[in-house]
């Protein structure tokens, strides 16, 4: 199993989409309901996009879009699309490769693998489906995790600075700075 772990490398999304709280842990009949709506207003506006399917998880709400390409942000906003931007620093990737239908079992392989490795994943997963082709063994689906960064990396990051987690990502306090706490009320 090829499963690629990365560390300090950016991987940021704006996907314009829309978002749902699952019923009865109903993933994929929501996912489809989000997909159909999403796809209904990309053609409907002749939106550029990249003809990929992005299906975000957390926890009990599943979020899925699309990436668009050359637009400006009003655009599809006004179209009634929501927009989504994410991304990591650090995550485990792994390229599933056969029928969506066991993509399910290929998810749960990657999972046990890094729990054997000691990596732990945060909140927020992501399945990409590449284009569709008509032969299920030519499908292509990447599945991200996001991890926490390993021990190892945490150490080399610090190296005599203070390093403090927001949102899951380390931040180096380089030495004579000092870090103030912000709370925002909603």
């Amino acid at each position: 199993m090829d499963i690629q772990i990365v560390e300090n490398k950016v991987h940021r999304l704006k996907l314009y989409g829309f978002s749902a709280e699952v019923e009865n842990n109903d993933f994929t009949g929501t996912g489809f309901s989000l997909m159909n709506k999403t796809w209904q207003i990309v053609k409907a506006n002749n939106l550029r996009n990249k003809g990929l399917n992005y299906w975000v998880y957390s926890k009990d709400t599943l979020f899925v879009g699309v990436e668009l390409e050359d637009v400006d942000l009003y655009t599809p906003i006004a179209a009634g699309l929501q927009l989504m931007t994410m991304g990591f620093n650090f995550y485990a990737y792994y390229k599933h490769r056969g029928p969506y239908n066991a993509i399910k079992a290929a998810g749960e392989m990657v999972l046990a693998e890094l729990k054997k490795r000691k990596i732990k994943i945060t909140a927020q997963y992501i399945e990409i489906y590449g284009h569709h082709n008509p032969d299920e063994t030519k499908l292509e689906t990447e599945l991200i995790w996001g991890i926490r960064p390993s021990k190892e990396f945490m150490e080399r990051l610090a190296d005599g600075n203070e390093v403090i987690e927001f949102n899951d990502e380390p931040i180096v306090i380089p030495e004579g700075c000092v870090v103030a706490d912000i709370v925002l009320n909603k």
